[in-house]
Order: C-alpha cells, then sequence, then structure tokens
C-alpha cells in the first residue's frame, strides 16, 4: 500500500468530502436524521480507495473527532456508538481489500512481467533450434548430392564402353550436380 503522506491536496480533498458529507446529513429529511453518520463513510471509502487501510483508518479518526465535537450526539449515545462501530469496521475492511486487491495485481503484472520474458526466450531457442536444424539438413543433403553426382560420374566412366548407356549416364550426373548446385 501507498504510504499516507498528508500533502496539501490531499487535505483538501479530505475536506471536501467531509463538507459533501455534511452536506448530504443536513439534507437529509428529519425520517432519515438518525441515519447521518453514515454519511461520514464517504470520506472513509475516498482515503481506503487511495491509501488502503491507513487512509481509512485516519478518515474515521478524523470523523470520529468531528462526530465527538458536534454536540446533536449526546442525546443518542448508543447511534454514535454504532456509527463508529460502523465506520471503522467499514474502512478497515474496505481499506484492507483495496490494498489486497492491489498486492493481488502487482503480482500479477510481475508474474505477467516473467511469462513474456520466458515466452521471448522460449521463441529466442526454438528459432536458434530451427536455424540448427535447417542448416545440419543442408549440409548433410549436399553432401549426399555430391557423393550421387560423383557416382554418376563414375558410372558414366563405365559406361564408355556402351556408348547406348552413355547419354543416360550423363543426364544422371548433370541432373545430380544441379540438384546440389540447387540446394
Amino acid at each position: 500500500s501507498q504510504p499516507v503522506n498528508w500533502r496539501g491536496r490531499h487535505l483538501v480533498w479530505y475536506l471536501l468530502l467531509f463538507v459533501l458529507s455534511l452536506w448530504l446529513q443536513l439534507g437529509l429529511p428529519n425520517s432519515l436524521v438518525r441515519f447521518t453518520p453514515f454519511c461520514l463513510a464517504i470520506p472513509i471509502i475516498a482515503m481506503a480507495w487511495r491509501y488502503g487501510w491507513q487512509g481509512a483508518l485516519l478518515a474515521t479518526l478524523m470523523n470520529t473527532i468531528a462526530l465527538l465535537a458536534s454536540q446533536a450526539w449526546h442525546d443518542h449515545p448508543l447511534d454514535l456508538l454504532l456509527s463508529l462501530l460502523a465506520q471503522s469496521l467499514t474502512g478497515l475492511l474496505l481499506g484492507a481489500g483495496i490494498q489486497r486487491q492491489r498486492e493481488l495485481n502487482q503480482a500479477l503484472t510481475r508474474q505477467l512481467a516473467h511469462n513474456r520474458q520466458l515466452t521471448e526466450r522460449l521463441l529466442e531457442t526454438e528459432e536458434s533450434i530451427r536455424k540448427e536444424v535447417a542448416r545440419e539438413l543442408h549440409d548433410d543433403i549436399t553432401q549426399r548430392l555430391a557423393s550421387l553426382a560423383l557416382d554418376a560420374g563414375s558410372l558414366e566412366r563405365l559406361c564408355t564402353s556402351k556408348p547406348a548407356l552413355l547419354p543416360y549416364c550423363r543426364n544422371v550426373r548433370e541432373a545430380a550436380e544441379r540438384l546440389a548446385d540447387d540446394v
């Protein structure tokens, strides 16, 4: 998780969220006034999203100070305690879940990079083996064709006594030489 570093802009964002939650509380109808402390969850959720469980804890502490400072909750201490409990649990669980999700995403990113490296190495090795096999096949075939051309040349010399076979022997030798040159 990211360390909590209270910079000016973070404080401004928190205060804007806190003002928004207060505005929501004041705008609720009288029948829902009892649930106004739950509007304070907005800053907790935002801080948990940004900083994980540490941000949620800080936002919860700041909300607790704000709630205790208000005079509206002295008549309903049980509601105040339930609100604080709900905020604390929500913030800590949400923050822990977000932090865990970020850790899993980072681990996944590292594993994907590792897999990419392995894939690149596999492709390089595959290409190297393919080139080596092609070179060996080419050398082997070229040697065999050269040997065939030599044997055809020897056969052609033996055919000098039988002039009818001489053109066929010459064709075999020339075909073997052309094939060796093509490969």
